[in-house]
């Protein structure tokens, strides 16, 4: 999990112009899926195309979470919850200091969705795999 922390946080050092270049190439991917979406303009594929970027590292972030050990414990739900705040709090901070990089409370938002989905999407998995090993266990 360490090492995904410092991989967003090693995007986030990326100086803006270069950010921006690198968006720009998933975008001359994934054009035509936003253009079928209606999205036409440049500026809002670029803008969805970086948002769902936020959106997606901290998915990862917040399933990776509840690999094992996962956090049992009221107190260890706690700490889980304040480290899916924490880090992109720190994150967009980080890019304050970056050249051409700001940092943003709506992508804060975006960050801690992200994460919370993540999580609610590994505890779904961890469910449905446990029932499916109680119900072979009890055959």
């Amino acid at each position: 999990m360490a090492g995904w922390v410092l991989f967003i946080w090693s995007r986030s050092l990326v100086p803006g112009a270069a950010s921006s270049h690198e968006s720009l190439r998933v975008v001359n991917l994934v054009a035509p899926c936003l253009e079928a979406l209606g999205l036409t303009s440049l500026d809002a594929q670029q803008f969805v195309v970086r948002k769902l970027g936020h959106f997606t590292e901290y998915f990862v972030l917040g399933a990776l979470t509840q690999l094992p050990p996962a956090p049992h414990t009221r107190r260890q739900r706690w700490i889980q919850a304040i480290l899916l705040c924490t880090v992109p709090a720190l994150d967009e901070t980080l890019q304050l200091f970056v050249p051409l990089r700001e940092g943003a409370l709506r992508d804060v938002a975006i960050d801690i969705a992200g994460a919370a989905c993540g999580l609610l999407a590994a505890l779904l998995i961890q469910r449905l795999t446990s029932h499916r090993r109680s119900r072979k266990s009890a055959r």
